[in-house]
């Protein structure tokens, strides 16, 4: 979750895929992550899921920590 770890996540995908590109593909808890990543993700075809109630839940904290938009 969060932009760094998807970056890092789908940078490693691109190499593990050059080798075993049956591997199923996922991206969980993707919610967080910046346009230009989850443009990258469907350009590689991998589905990013979004846990709302996680977000939810998280909400007051992220705002506390990120400030509001």
């Amino acid at each position: 979750m969060g932009d760094r770890a998807v970056r890092t996540l789908l940078d490693v995908y691109e190499h593990v895929f050059k080798e075993v590109p049956s591997l199923p593909k996922v991206l969980e808890h993707g919610g967080l992550s910046p346009a230009r990543e989850r443009a990258r993700a469907i350009k590689m075809g991998i589905p990013v899921t979004v846990q709302h109630p996680l977000l939810h839940d998280l909400a007051f904290g992220l705002i506390q920590g990120w400030g509001r938009s």
